[in-house]
């Protein structure tokens, strides 16, 4: 599983070792959204999940706190991705900038992206994330299960030596 602030590369990395290691991968955004950010009932939400984590194998992405128990319950291996503030907040808004209008890869199938109210939301959260939520997964690190291998990744370049090292590993198998 794959967690992070808003704006670390959750999706992409997701999407990276997808090819490398042939797992589906599925974007909790995709799930957790109806049409135009209309959040799905947590229920189906949580149900959803559930269904998810019950596969063989798997690579999810997305954080929602609410329900990391049912990810981190059957996760084999946790990456967290913990890149600056300032760099998570230029990427949402190259993001923005970028697929203004559409819905990007990963995100809500139906959700057009613009500088609007959901945005704000977004920056605001990815602002407090160092306060409110970075601690809850730190704690988390520390607790793990003895068979969870657990990857926290600081640094683009951390990201990409990770992805170059498992690449190398599969090819040599």
């Amino acid at each position: 599983m794959i967690i992070g602030n808003g704006g670390s590369g959750k999706t992409t990395l997701a999407r990276a070792l997808s090819k490398i290691l042939a797992l589906p991968v599925y974007h909790l955004d995709e799930v957790h959204w109806y049409d135009e950010w209309q959040e799905i009932p947590k229920s189906l939400f949580l149900a959803k999940q559930e269904h998810l984590v019950a596969q063989e194998s798997w690579i999810i992405d997305g954080l929602y706190r609410n329900s990391l128990a049912i990810r981190l319950a059957r996760a084999d291996t946790v990456i967290f991705l913990d890149l600056p503030r300032s760099e998570c907040i230029k990427r949402i808004i190259l993001r923005t900038w970028y697929n203004y209008g559409s819905s990007p890869a990963g995100g809500c199938p139906k959700c057009a992206v613009r500088f609007n109210r959901q945005l704000f939301k977004l920056l605001y959260y990815v602002w407090g994330f160092d306060q409110q939520f970075k601690p809850v997964l730190s704690e988390k690190m520390k607790n793990q299960r003895g068979n969870q291998r657990w990857f926290h990744l600081q640094s683009v370049h951390g990201i990409a030596a990770f992805l170059d090292g498992l690449a190398t590993s599969r090819r040599q198998q």
